[in-house]
């Protein structure tokens, strides 16, 4: 508010008491180094320097802003390595993402170590879908940001006389969809029907504490 209403001379004050009781508040240390380095203040890198260390999700957008700083000094190879440094945190993200975004047979899961209260929420979510008789929750052994956790909940679901075994996609993904609509888990979350992958139920079973749900009557 004091930028929006006095401008960047008046916060600065500010930012620094911030700063002073949190060396590495990120949000404090990056908008301080943001207006230095406006003012041709080389001393703005420092500052934004500490907010990446404490926010990955500014690594990129960090690195531009001092590039573009240095580019304005003439410092050009200074500048080409805040490039570089963007551009290879970028592929990383994409490396990440696609390790995210599904499930391969050599995948190493770990226990999820989540809370006895933000399972017991989970169950109650999964009690409201008649059709899911087990479900396992674990979390993915990750080579890229392991410090984000991704967790897997992996549902099996019954069927009714009238289906025999027939599975249907538009119901999976139904069934998928809802889930994680109604998902409280602190991160991330990966979520997929047994049924079609027998062989990943024999697996995630050997994870301690795993099974997080059992429809009653159901073995």
């Amino acid at each position: 508010m004091t930028l929006e209403l006095e401008g960047e001379e008046a916060v600065i004050p500010l930012l620094q008491e911030i700063i002073h009781r949190d060396a590495y508040h990120a949000s404090a240390n990056y908008l301080l180094g943001q207006i230095l380095l406006k003012k041709q203040d080389a001393t703005g890198i420092e500052y934004i320097e500490k907010a990446i260390e404490q926010d990955s999700n500014i690594v990129i957008v960090g690195c531009q802003i001092i590039c573009d700083f240095l580019t304005n000094q003439g410092k050009n190879n200074e500048a080409k390595s805040y490039q570089e440094r963007a551009e290879n945190y970028h592929k990383l993200i994409l490396k990440a993402q696609k390790e995210r975004s599904s499930l391969k047979r050599n995948d190493k899961f770990d226990p999820h170590n989540i809370s006895e209260i933000e399972v017991n929420k989970l169950r109650q979510q999964l009690s409201h879908h008649p059709q899911i008789i087990t479900a396992y929750l674990v979390k993915k052994n990750l080579q890229y940001f392991p410090e984000k956790p991704l967790y897997v909940l992996a549902v099996k679901r019954g069927f009714s006389f009238w289906e025999g075994s027939r599975i249907y996609e538009t119901d999976n993904s139904k069934i998928v969809q809802s889930l994680l609509k109604e998902n409280e888990l602190p991160d991330n979350v990966f979520i997929f029907i047994l049924n079609s992958n027998l062989s990943m139920e024999k697996k995630l079973k050997r994870i301690s504490n795993s099974m997080i749900y059992q429809k009653k009557g159901k073995k």
